[in-house]
């Protein structure tokens, strides 16, 4: 039966067939290739991890080196000449400190090891909790791991010296290429946000620049506390110790519980009242560093939340280990500022902005038509 056209003489509308009601293979094909290509990016990054975290730990260390270039460059010293300055400064101030420091490490690392045992059983004999946790254990299988371990924790270190030879060697490049960078990135943008776009990178790079040093002079000073105090309280190994306290409280947050658990671990071979006194004064230390030299040291450099912090430590230590939890504040600062310029700043003023417009409506005009008194 033939449909009846309208009465008003329209056409009358058609059900849509099945190529109008799905997207063409074109589309599909589309889709599948954007998938393909996220799940190849995804897996060339998690085989160039490593590669990576270098890559991003010479650039942090670059920018950390800004300011001291910048001052003297300002001194009319040329940028190549002042980061040969740099370069060696930094030459004599590591080799001056591992000369000083390196042998008493040494010499106190190993007579830590050969009074490891000792200082085992004398725990044991203390506390039964730790005796029976002996007892649980198979010396003999110990012994024939303690090869296996030994080649691992070599292959380590020797892994950790490359990736730190490799900083080291590209830092200064990246650093010499840091103002070519940001010329470069303006560049690319319309000249109405080139202006904004530099102001928001200059900040944020200096702040995430004086963080850095401001980390490095902070766990500095934990270091010579640290050793002068264990020594006052006649901690073994002082020097050993000293030099893990400043490695771990480069790490925010949570490094310096770690060194400090570290060093309360070893004063405990010279009995409950040393270990109590160490750990005492090592709270007393961490409560004056967080509310007296940090402030101080880090008056300059951004200030991250605590929930943010503790949420870039773990997305940092996730994906690259200790390194990445020692990148990752610097990295969140400089996301911070970049996010609160470019996204937060616009959006507080387009709700400023309509909530004043919304106000302007309700009240009407602030002076109406004069009344004529009766």
């Amino acid at each position: 039966m033939a449909d009846r056209e309208p009465p008003d003489g329209s056409v009358p509308p058609t059900s849509p067939g099945w190529q109008d009601r799905f997207p063409p293979v074109g589309y599909w094909v589309r889709v599948g290739a954007v998938i393909i290509g996220i799940v190849v990016l995804l897996r060339m990054l998690a085989i160039l991890q490593g590669v990576l975290v270098i890559l991003v730990a010479s650039a942090v260390l670059a920018v950390g080196m800004q300011p001291a270039l910048d001052w003297l460059v300002r001194r009319r010293l040329p940028r190549p000449a002042a980061m040969a300055v740099i370069m060696l400064a930094g030459l004599v101030v590591v080799v001056g400190a591992a000369l000083l420091i390196v042998p008493v490490v040494v010499e106190q690392a190993r007579a830590l090891v050969q009074a490891l045992p000792e200082w085992i059983d004398g725990l044991a004999e203390d506390s039964p909790l730790v005796e029976d946790l002996l007892d649980r254990l198979d010396p003999g299988m110990l012994l024939q791991q303690m090869p296996d371990g030994a080649l691992s924790a070599v292959g380590g270190a020797l892994s950790t010296v490359v990736d730190l030879v490799l900083v080291l060697t590209l830092a200064p490049y990246f650093a010499m290429a840091v103002p070519q960078a940001k010329r470069t990135a303006v560049r690319l943008l319309v000249r109405r946000d080139r202006e904004r776009f530099m102001h928001a990178l200059n900040r944020s790079t200096d702040l995430m620049a004086n963080y850095i040093v401001g980390n490095l002079v902070v766990s500095v000073i934990a270091g010579v506390v640290a050793w002068l105090g264990l020594l006052a309280l006649g901690v073994p190994f002082a020097a050993a110790l000293a030099v893990v306290v400043a490695l771990t409280d480069l790490v925010p947050a949570v490094g310096a519980t770690i060194g400090g658990a570290t060093v309360v671990a070893v004063s405990l071979a010279e009995g409950p009242g040393t270990a109590a006194a160490t750990a005492a004064f090592l709270l007393t230390y961490q409560q004056v560093e967080n509310f007296v030299i940090v402030p101080r040291v880090m008056r300059d450099a951004i200030d991250v939340a605590p929930a943010t912090a503790i949420v870039a430590l773990l997305v940092g230590g996730t994906l690259a280990g200790p390194v990445g939890a020692l990148l990752s504040l610097p990295i969140a600062a400089l996301v911070q500022v970049l996010v609160g310029e470019f996204v937060i700043h616009d959006r507080v003023a387009a709700v400023r902005a309509a909530d004043a417009e919304e106000q302007a409506t309700r009240r009407g005009p602030r002076w109406g038509p004069r009344r004529r008194l009766p």
